[in-house]
């Protein structure tokens, strides 16, 4: 199960952000707040992203000490980064990756499109461990 925030952010791109890159940047969420409303829903995505989290020194959960006040208002806290595997020949997979205000990366995903005529969200989720990942991306 996802949350809202998930499945808008992949069905309907929302919080879509043009960085000059090919790849879907997005803003995910806001504050700490947003991802842990999200966990109380049992979204699947947003439980493995506060796990990585808690595994973090509490300064390290923060901007980094040269970003503060209104730069660190402005910044989601949780950026998204939706891109097709370098090396990967399977149509449909891709890579989804978030970070901590496009800082240090505290999850990925790889997904699997689905139909395209489905009204769920256009993706399944395949959670891998990060050393899963780095051994199907590499």
């Amino acid at each position: 199960m996802i949350c809202d925030v998930c499945n808008d952010m992949l069905h309907w791109h929302k919080g879509r952000q043009w960085r000059g890159m090919f790849d879907l940047q997005f803003d995910h969420h806001a504050d700490e707040r947003s991802l842990k409303d999200s966990v109380y829903k049992h979204c699947g995505i947003c439980q493995n992203i506060s796990r990585e989290l808690l595994r973090l020194k509490p300064e390290d959960r923060s901007s980094s000490p040269g970003v503060r006040g209104e730069v660190e208002a402005q910044s989601p806290f949780i950026s998204a980064y939706l891109s097709q595997p370098f090396g990967v020949r399977q149509e449909g997979v891709y890579r989804l990756d978030f970070k901590l205000r496009d800082a240090g990366r505290v999850g990925s995903f790889v997904l699997q499109q689905r139909s395209a005529s489905s009204n769920q969200c256009p993706f399944s989720q395949r959670v891998l461990t990060k050393n899963k990942i780095r051994r199907s991306i590499q």
